[in-house]
């Protein structure tokens, strides 16, 4: 006999697809977890180490065989193809926001997948230190400008993972830790993975109708925004 868990993880199943551009294993592990906290039980497909470009734009990738509901993009700031500094910043952004929304226009056309991309994380190290603040065109200050613009283009289909804001609640000289790039090639420390699959979860389960709502009222049981 199906437990009662059992039995509203089956009934919320999602075919999720994991895309990336390091490695992802132990960031899929704790997806697992963290979707059974929300009585969802995911299917996963995971894209081969760096191929999520490949896998997008190749229309019979195994992405597409694999028909998901639900596509994560899991990239790093260190496949931005931002220069360290730009004369023409507005021109720089405005090309890479047209670089990674293109890919979701591709994955919304041959899938009928939601999209859910994690943004970009900024290093808490910049050549130009505090100066970057001020500077335009240093890759510090349009990797924030970056993530606003793919904020502003995301549309209805698309439903970012503020990586930036994790990282800086978790504190940037953990988010980033060099050991584990150059011994495994994982972007995100081991001690970060937690915080960011309960948050990519969190917004899947939003997308499935799942999250939780609260009504806040007052001494005297009157019901504010009614």
């Amino acid at each position: 006999m199906l437990s009662e868990h059992t039995a509203v993880t089956r009934r919320r199943g999602v075919k999720l697809a994991v895309l990336s551009s390091y490695t992802t294993t132990q960031f899929v592990s704790m997806l697992r977890l963290a979707a059974m906290r929300h009585g969802i039980g995911l299917e996963i497909y995971e894209c081969l180490y760096g191929q999520y470009r490949q896998e997008i734009l190749d229309p019979d990738s195994p992405l597409y065989r694999f028909g998901p509901d639900v596509v994560v993009l899991a990239t790093h700031a260190g496949d931005l193809a931002l220069p360290e500094f730009s004369e023409t910043p507005h021109q720089a952004i405005e090309a890479e926001c047209a670089r990674w929304t293109s890919l979701w226009r591709t994955l919304a056309e041959r899938c009928d997948a939601r999209i859910i991309p994690h943004n970009f994380a900024v290093p808490g190290t910049t050549a130009l230190g505090h100066l970057a603040v001020r500077t335009p065109g240093a890759l510090h200050t349009m990797t924030h400008a970056l993530n606003a613009a793919l904020g502003e283009a995301s549309g209805n289909a698309v439903s970012i993972v503020d990586c930036e804001r994790l990282a800086g609640q978790f504190g940037k000289a953990r988010w980033f830790d060099d050991r584990y790039w150059f011994i495994s090639k994982q972007a995100v420390a081991l001690d970060a993975l937690p915080l960011l699959a309960n948050h990519t979860v969190a917004i899947l389960a939003a997308v499935l109708g799942l999250s939780r709502k609260c009504l806040v009222m007052d001494l005297d049981n009157t019901l504010w925004g009614a």
